[in-house]
């Protein structure tokens, strides 16, 4: 399976593809660069199976040239990835490199780009995140609740100054995504209660139906939020974000979290059955 997924940083959300597609659904993985791979994965990857819209970008457009060419019976599996951005506002044209067979994507902002550039309707794809499949992967263990909240900050925000008070609270713990997948679900599993500014972070607390809460530590983070208003798509939600420049953190409670949290635990599951049925389907027509 040449599979592409961002691996640069270490981070959770992009290292879950390996453990997902390995643990669960059995396929041999050699991650790939994207120009060359069969399945794009987990992640805000989608904007690879674009032509690039910037001049100084025409020879990474002329190495897809190439591979349109050489790779034109081959189209390139969709497994629930997404946009980090509107293109529609960014990209001067929207034009796929290779041909795509879509899977699932990651929400219906997403979905509504693809209708958009392919011309057609996708009501026959699964919807959601793969991510939240990632609960599967310590299914069947036993982990003890011993922190009242985690607070999961996204890479971008691990030095913030924002995190010293919760370091200081004996019932709150600070989770590294980029620990490995499978001792982060647990570290995960051992909460209570999530705050996270790290979209992944809220994807691993949904997975196991612990409340969670979008926080937000900076403006570091690129992309206007799409990413994650995509993902909360298809629970049919519109979350409000806890911004944690503006009020005391003392408030941020499993209390504050579990007031605001609007994931319903049946869609979780429908969404988890809906991927692992139509990966199973694909893989077992590849074989």
């Amino acid at each position: 399976m040449k599979l592409y997924y961002h691996e640069k940083w270490k981070n959770f959300g992009d290292c879950v593809n390996y453990n997902i597609f390995k643990e669960l659904f059995n396929q041999d993985i050699t991650r790939t660069r994207y120009y060359k791979a069969d399945f794009l994965g987990i992640g805000s990857v989608l904007t690879r199976v674009l032509y690039n819209p910037t001049p100084h970008h025409t020879w990474k457009n002329l190495r897809k040239l190439y591979y349109s060419i050489a790779r034109r019976h081959k189209p390139i599996n969709i497994l629930g990835s997404g946009f980090f951005e509107d293109v529609r506002e960014t990209y001067g044209e929207l034009k796929l490199f290779r041909g795509v067979n879509i899977i699932a994507l990651r929400g219906h902002k997403s979905k509504d780009i693809m209708e958009l550039i392919l011309c057609k309707k996708l009501d026959d794809i699964a919807m959601g995140d793969p991510g939240i499949l990632s609960s599967e992967l310590i299914k069947g263990e036993k982990i003890k609740k011993i922190y009242k909240l985690g607070i999961i900050p996204h890479m971008a925000d691990q030095n913030s100054d924002l995190l010293h008070e919760f370091s200081l609270r004996s019932d709150t713990c600070i989770l590294n995504i980029k620990t490995p997948p499978v001792e982060f679900m647990k570290s995960v599993a051992s909460c209570e209660s999530i705050a996270s500014s790290a979209l992944h972070g809220l994807i691993a607390a949904d997975s196991l139906h612990i409340p969670n809460l979008w926080i937000k530590m900076s403006d570091r983070l690129a992309g206007q939020d799409f990413k994650f208003y995509d993902y909360y798509s298809v629970y049919e939600i519109k979350p409000e974000i806890t911004d944690l420049r503006y009020m005391p953190r003392f408030e941020i409670t499993p209390e504050y979290v579990l007031d605001r949290y609007q994931v319903e635990a049946q869609a979780v599951e429908d969404i988890k059955s809906a991927l692992t049925a139509a990966f199973n389907e694909l893989f077992k027509n590849n074989e």
